[in-house]
């Protein structure tokens, strides 16, 4: 075999070789990107089943008389309760006359009253019912009160939210690698695999 013959047989080898390189980094970049999608849906997946556990471990608390204001005269008014997560037609709110303490009238459905926010427990009065003068509330309601399992699962759903933040950026990384070794490979600059 001559020298011209040699060379020939070196570069078809060559060739050779690369692309097999370049089909195994294609292979491993369609690889990389369909286990992507399933570590991408596995966390959306997850924080939804995170969000329902902890919705299902609060524990409904009912508070009974809370006073929500002492001398209110102006309507309308916001009064917030001590606890978030008011449950949603729970509540009876009783009127008085700050001074004498005499009752001034239960609302009810009828009376001109709505929730702001049931979720910072805000109860948007526009209405007493009465024309008492100095005017206080009380209130019984329900509310959805956290347990330690509620925290707990709360820190899951933030600690998956942050990890998944990074998911682009080791995506990209991945990505570019790999692209890289099937530059380097195309050019036969690489004689290593990825």
């Amino acid at each position: 075999m001559n020298l011209k013959q040699k060379l020939m047989q070196k570069s078809a080898d060559t060739r050779t070789k690369h692309k097999g390189q370049t089909e195994t980094n294609i292979n491993l970049l369609l690889t990389v990107g369909v286990i992507f999608v399933v570590v991408a849906v596995t966390f959306g997946i997850g924080g939804i089943v995170l969000g329902e556990v902890e919705d299902e471990t609060r524990e409904v608390t009912t508070v009974t008389n809370e006073t929500l204001n002492t001398s209110t005269t102006t309507l309308p008014f916001v009064e917030t309760t001590a606890n978030p997560r008011v449950q949603s037609d729970s509540e009876t709110i009783i009127s008085y006359n700050v001074t004498s303490g005499t009752q001034l009238g239960t609302l009810t459905e009828t009376t001109n009253y709505t929730v702001v926010s049931y979720t910072d427990g805000q109860f948007n009065i526009t209405s007493l019912g009465t024309s008492g003068s100095d005017i206080g509330l009380n209130i019984s309601y329900s509310f959805a009160a956290d347990t330690n399992a509620t925290t707990i699962l709360g820190e899951g759903q933030t600690a998956l939210v942050d990890l998944s933040g990074w998911l682009p950026i080791i995506g990209v990384v991945v990505a570019a690698t790999i692209i890289i070794g099937l530059l380097l490979a195309g050019f036969g600059r690489f004689s290593g695999g990825i």
